[in-house]
């Protein structure tokens, strides 16, 4: 077909959606040639102005017509701007993230271009964004395509997408049937106080009595994208600075999420000068609005009178209750759905926390989109597509369940791609249950090699689910380049971390199944589902005949108390925090074999003797509550007192020898307590504080003094001696 028919049926999907205040997204499928060309026509025709094109060859995108190119696994980088057409070339590999992420910055009669192969034939196509979930023995050409073959199915079935085929005469699907018939009804937005809808004027009204009325009241605003959320959170520091305030705190997982709040202040203040994360109005020397990341905020915690939080789903939930704590006046803004996960999960773990610590909270929803209309086509098909509004069944109250009753299933990847409704139940539970939880997972769920899905089933209800990776049995070769530091391949993460960081050059000759992730529904916490499916885990592992079980998560002193109780020992603690949790990740295992027992008695040995090495140093920042539980798993062989030693303890806590003249000792006596798990029944609060930063992490006097808010180094010392003398009496001769 004439490719001039085309472009006139995408110029009237483009008037359709300008004349609506809708987006829509136009699917070109056919050869890679000629969707690239008709894309380039249809740029051309509608121009070039405001056009990002995903995709990972430039040059054909980008000659002369002054097309802003991109990988599509860097889209989230463009999520501060608004585009007018956006293509993505899907030959380059369909990046799910970034797929659900750029929609977003589309604007109101924008089109979204998709360059596909034919629809017969996408789903067995080589995609290359494949490469991020294989892991060997596999190639990306021996992966099921379940997920490519859900999105061509959504496409095909959807009413609001208009796809047009190489070699066709007819349009295959949705919009184009009525394409003749524009809506006529201008989008009319109202503004009220440089507000655009009426949503938005309640939460900027909001967000300023936040500081104005009552301490201790926060805010929580939620929204979907496109509802002016993060611009409420500009317009009402704008109208703060104007009353008076001088110092408001922005913070967020990434500079990038609040640059639309930026935005909105530059606007209201011509004058204001920005300087990178901070902007101030010059309406008077101390009027200033700054980004601070989540963690130095809490490091840091300068005094301000308001602190707005941005993408809070995104927030570890620790770190949003240590901001809560600190900060009287606080607002918390989160996406329900989002190409990062969902915010409902936030919703059920924050609001235990807010219910807790400040019963007078406050939830505000924003429901009218403010850059689209109502009923936005490609809105609907991003959160059908990629199951944005999945969820689970809310199952019987928990005084009604009987566990024995319960059922126990392995779930197959064909089942969950042939079964919606047992998808979105599972893909529902893990984004419930997990922050980080997003499309790039949905396609991981469906297509990762040697991916196994099991689940707790009450009635026709998926009550807990867990995703399991099996790794290891490496050839020798590869294993040796891993321990020498040369080589990374990806997955295999406890192998790889037990063998290129710990040294046990034979981690990666043993196989074994890494739970990767593991959900159970809010409302059933506490009732053992989590232990009882793990144990499913072990137990079908152990008929497989791997040598172990293992999991990698951030720890929190909650989740590694857990795993504990379970049998498993903590052998890796990760050097660096996890941007996203704020946390330092943790190899947990569960040996089942002799070999893999031999292993892990080694490491638990070597961990501690290098955990209590870098608690000094590496993890001088590590949470109280996070060293202790390391601890409690170590030998007490280590730490044993001789006659000298309990000597030197005598002259501390009986009489009035200095701490420094003794130190090594009674670093002795704590890490024996800690490996007993007897220090927080013993000492108080502060006194286990004391202990911790003092003495195990041998933090400066001042410094300690500071951070617990002591009067001086005679408190501290007091604290100190009466931690070591409560101690000390359980081991007293």
């Amino acid at each position: 077909m004439d490719n001039e028919y085309h472009l006139a049926e995408i110029l009237a999907l483009q008037r359709q959606a300008e004349m609506s205040h809708h987006r829509h997204l136009l699917v070109l499928s056919g050869g890679r040639a000629w969707a690239t060309q008709l894309a380039l026509a249809a740029v051309e025709r509608l121009g070039g102005q405001s056009t990002l094109w995903l995709t990972d060859e430039p040059g054909c995108s980008t000659s002369g017509r002054g097309i802003e190119y991109s990988p599509a696994k860097k889209a989230i980088r463009h999520l501060g701007s608004e585009r007018q057409l956006i293509i993505m070339d899907a030959y380059a590999g369909f990046h799910p993230d970034g797929f659900g992420a750029i929609s977003g910055t589309l604007k109101a009669g924008g089109l979204f271009i998709l360059l596909t192969p034919d629809a017969e034939s996408w789903s067995g196509y080589d995609d290359p964004d494949y490469d991020r979930i294989t892991s060997l023995p596999f190639s990306r050409v021996e992966l099921t395509r379940h997920f490519i073959s859900r999105i061509n199915h959504s496409i095909c079935s959807s009413e609001g997408v208009l796809r047009i085929s190489e070699g066709e005469e007819r349009v295959l699907s949705g919009a184009s049937a009525d394409i003749g018939c524009l809506l006529i009804d201008d989008y009319q937005g109202e503004t009220i106080d440089e507000c655009l809808t009426q949503d938005q004027y309640q939460a900027v009204e909001a967000i300023c009595k936040v500081v104005t009325g009552h301490r201790r009241r926060p805010l929580v605003i939620s929204s979907d994208r496109g509802r002016g959320k993060s611009a409420s959170l500009g317009l009402a520091a704008a109208k703060l600075i104007k009353r008076g305030s001088t110092r408001i705190v922005l913070t967020a997982p990434f500079v990038e999420s609040v640059e639309s709040a930026f935005t909105m202040l530059e606007a209201q203040f011509p004058r204001g000068l920005r300087n990178g994360a901070s902007f101030s109005s010059q309406l008077g020397a101390d009027a200033e609005v700054k980004f601070i990341p989540p963690d130095e905020l809490i490091l840091t915690s300068p005094d301000t009178d308001l602190v707005l939080v941005d993408e809070a789903a995104a927030i570890p939930t620790p770190m949003l209750e240590a901001l809560l704590t600190r900060y009287s006046r606080i607002a918390f803004a989160s996406t329900i759905h989002g190409y990062e996960g969902t915010g409902r999960g936030f919703a059920v773990r924050f609001t235990k926390v807010l219910d807790q610590k400040t019963p007078q909270w406050r939830l505000l929803h924003l429901k009218s989109p403010i850059r689209w209309a109502e009923g936005d086509p490609l809105e609907a098909f991003v959160f059908d597509s990629l199951l944005l509004r999945a969820s689970p069944n809310e199952p019987v109250a928990t005084s009604q369940i009987k566990l024995q009753k319960l059922q126990t299933r392995w779930i197959s990847q064909a089942e969950l791609s042939q079964n919606e409704a047992l998808l979105k139940q599972v893909f529902g539970l893990l984004v419930l249950a997990h922050y980080r939880t997003s499309p790039d997972d949905l396609r991981m769920l469906l297509d990762g090699p040697l991916m196994r899905v099991v689940a707790h089933f009450y009635r026709s209800d998926v009550v807990a689910v867990a995703l399991v990776i099996r790794e290891g049995g490496l050839k020798r070769t590869l294993g040796d380049e891993i321990w020498q530091g040369r080589r990374r391949p990806r997955g295999h993460i406890i192998p790889q971390v037990l063998s290129g960081f710990a040294g046990f050059q034979e981690a990666t000759d043993l196989t074994g199944d890494r739970i990767m992730r593991i959900a159970v529904h809010p409302t059933l916490h506490q009732l053992g589902l989590g232990s009882t499916l793990i144990d499913e885990v072990f137990q079908q592992g152990k008929n497989d005949g791997v040598d172990y079980i293992g999991s990698s998560f951030g720890a929190t002193p909650e989740l590694v108390y857990f795993w504990q109780c379970i049998g498993f020992f903590p052998l890796r603690l990760g050097l660096q925090k996890e941007a996203a949790s704020g946390t330092h990740s943790v190899v947990v295992m569960k040996p089942i074999s002799t070999a893999a027992t031999t292993l892990c008695n080694d490491a638990v040995l070597r961990f501690h003797r290098q955990l209590y090495f870098d608690l000094s140093g590496e993890f001088k920042q590590l949470s109280v509550g996070v060293v202790l539980r390391m601890l409690s798993s170590a030998d007490t062989a280590a730490w044993r007192l001789d006659e000298r030693d309990i000597s030197d303890l005598i002259a501390f806590t009986d009489h009035l020898r200095v701490y420094e003249s003794c130190s090594r000792v009674v670093a002795s006596l704590v890490m024996l307590s800690a490996a007993n798990d007897v220090i927080d029944r013993q000492c108080t609060k502060q006194e286990v504080d004391v202990l911790v930063r003092r003495v195990i992490q041998k933090r400066q006097v001042e410094v300690v003094v500071q951070e617990l808010n002591l009067q001086g180094k005679k408190e501290l010392e007091s604290l100190l001696r009466s931690a070591v003398r409560k101690l000390f009496l359980l081991c007293r001769p």
